[in-house]
Order: C-alpha cells, then sequence, then structure tokens
C-alpha cells in the first residue's frame, strides 16, 4: 500500500479524538501538576540525578587514602 491509499487509510487514524462533553479541562493542569510534584520528590533520592560528592556517589568504587593502602589498612572513605 502506497500513495494515496495509503493516505486514505491512515486518515481515520490520525483525524483528532473528538472532544467529550463530560471532559474537564482543569484536571488536566491539575494533573500534570501532580505529577511534576511526584517527579521532583523522585529526583531527590535518585543519585545518578542528583549532583554529588563523588564519596556520596553509590555507582563509584570507594577511594583509598594511599597512607592505607601502604600499610595495608582499608579505610574507605
Amino acid at each position: 500500500m502506497s500513495g494515496p491509499s495509503l493516505v486514505v487509510a491512515l486518515k481515520p487514524a490520525v483525524q483528532p479524538l473528538p472532544w467529550r462533553q463530560g471532559c474537564n479541562p482543569v484536571r488536566c493542569p491539575q494533573a500534570a501538576a501532580g505529577v511534576e510534584q511526584l517527579c521532583l520528590h523522585r529526583v531527590q533520592h535518585n543519585a545518578p540525578l542528583t549532583r554529588g560528592t563523588s564519596s556520596r556517589n553509590p555507582f563509584r568504587r570507594p577511594r583509598v587514602c594511599s597512607f592505607c593502602r601502604k600499610t595495608n589498612v582499608w579505610m574507605v572513605f
């Protein structure tokens, strides 16, 4: 299927949906604000998305001081 026949076949699928009389346009901004608050709350607890020092990053290997390596005492900081 190509050309005009494809356009005719896809036209019903891409036409905008009719406006529903029961739809409340005020609810959409309220829902968006709720989703935004949820995302902002979750981003605070997501290490890859928050900036922090490398010592607080759980995905980075811990650093060991050179003195501890020489004395064979492993202090992770």
